[in-house]
């Protein structure tokens, strides 16, 4: 019974373990996903994973998720590895002006659905219909000059 008790403890600390790394994503966690990753895209047992090369592993997971880019994608990829800090602080103002746009937009829009009706509503005009296109004049079709229906 008591090596049953352990076994769980030990079980429930690995568990715990794995829990804290996946919530922190420190750099040990990085690098078993990226492993992890490796291995099931390139049908590789994880343990004959462990013993390449960090950056191997690394090159060939991003060739392999350029390669499935198009190549606007991966321009904007290139573009946006490039940026100095100065251009990702003013992207990340401009993309915080768009939320704020977002948000007041949302706001507007329910302002305007919690309002009352206004009972001073034009009536909405009924649209007429099409007229009806009249056959050329030289159109002289019988009903046995339609193709007979298959069945």
């Amino acid at each position: 019974m008591k090596k049953e008790i352990q076994k769980r403890s030990l079980f429930g600390d690995i568990q715990l373990i794995a829990l804290a790394a996946v919530e922190d994503q420190d750099w040990d966690y990085a690098t078993r996903k990226a492993c992890r990753k490796y291995s099931e895209i390139f049908h590789t047992p994880l343990h004959l994973v462990d013993e390449l090369p960090l950056t191997y592993i690394l090159q060939n997971l991003f060739e392999h998720m350029f390669e499935d880019m198009s190549p606007n994608d991966r321009a904007g990829f290139a573009a946006q590895l490039t940026m100095t800090p100065l251009e990702i602080e003013e992207r990340e103002k401009e993309a915080g002006e768009d939320d704020n746009w977002l948000e007041e937009e949302a706001k507007r829009e329910a302002a305007r659905a919690a309002a009352p009706p206004s009972k001073a509503r034009p009536p909405t005009p009924k649209a007429e219909p099409a007229p009806r296109p009249e056959p050329p004049p030289d159109a002289n079709l019988t009903f046995e000059d339609l193709p007979p229906d298959k069945e």
